[in-house]
């Protein structure tokens, strides 16, 4: 998709983990203070297929030029009584975005914005096979989300073969994505929830865990050339890091309402990224 406009660069503004289904008396206007004419929100924005994530997407739709949103794992969860499928959520989630020519879903997809390609995804994480019990055992993705397999007649929950799964394919969508914007000179933007970096990118006090492969993934030998920046969030830990390459790895996570996380800049993270590499 190419919604490029003259400019010699994209100023965009980075925001995720607003976790809007907690919200029982209204969003605040100020949670977004808007400060560049496109904004990423990068997953755990709210629960798909509920009436609060859709009109939150479509008040942000009216407040800036062009928004783009793809889906954490939060938005995967169900709420009591409620069993939709991943593939449900997803083509929810298309809809809905499908209501406003500037609101983009992204889930290994592309926009070219001012001469920036923005690679989006949910990326998910790579959890070795012997830890699936474990992730199964201790996280909620594993007990409130659902999916289909082929050939099944009903839905099973969520499965960590399957969420690593979708984590290899996306690794292999973007490592072609990247060869072939390199080829074009195109600078890329990065866009996941799930980050792409071991070190620095969730709190410390989750140094040794052994569910620390369920969130985190080791993905460091694409962040160069052509990516400028790559944003993400999930961790409800902020950071921003530069690589040896020059590529940038940020975060701009809001979290939860009763544990607003640090360093989270309701009129930031605003990147601007130019149009060459």
């Amino acid at each position: 998709m190419d919604q490029s406009s003259p400019s010699e660069s994209l100023s965009i503004q980075i925001v995720s983990d607003l976790h809007v289904e907690f919200y029982r008396f209204g969003i605040p206007d100020d949670i977004i203070i808007p400060s560049a004419p496109v904004l990423a929100l990068l997953g755990d924005i709210g629960l798909a297929c509920t009436h609060s994530l859709r009109t939150f997407l479509l008040q942000q739709s009216s407040r800036f030029q062009h928004v783009i949103f793809l889906a954490g794992n939060h938005e995967f969860y169900n709420l009591p009584g409620q069993t939709k499928s991943v593939s449900e959520q997803i083509e929810w989630m298309r809809n809905v975005c499908a209501e406003r020519d500037n609101l983009h879903f992204l889930e290994q997809e592309t926009i070219n914005l001012n001469g920036v390609h923005i690679c989006g995804a949910t990326l998910w994480s790579d959890i070795p096979d012997e830890f699936n019990e474990l992730a199964e055992r201790s996280l909620n993705d594993y007990r409130c989300s659902y999916n289909k397999s082929d050939g099944e007649e009903g839905l099973h929950r969520l499965r960590a073969t399957e969420t690593t799964r979708w984590h290899k394919e996306t690794v292999a969508w973007l490592t072609n994505e990247l060869e072939e914007s390199k080829k074009r000179n195109q600078p890329v933007l990065v866009l996941t929830h799930h980050t792409p970096k071991l070190a620095g990118t969730s709190h410390p006090r989750h140094d040794g865990s052994e569910l620390t492969c369920c969130f985190l993934s080791e993905l460091s030998h694409l962040l160069k050339s052509p990516v400028k920046v790559w944003a993400c969030g999930h961790t409800h830990h902020n950071f921003s890091m530069t690589e040896i390459s020059g590529a940038r790895l940020v975060s701009n996570q809001r979290g939860y309402f009763f544990r607003v996380e640090k360093n989270y800049l309701p009129d930031g993270l605003v990147l601007n990224i130019s149009s060459t590499l």
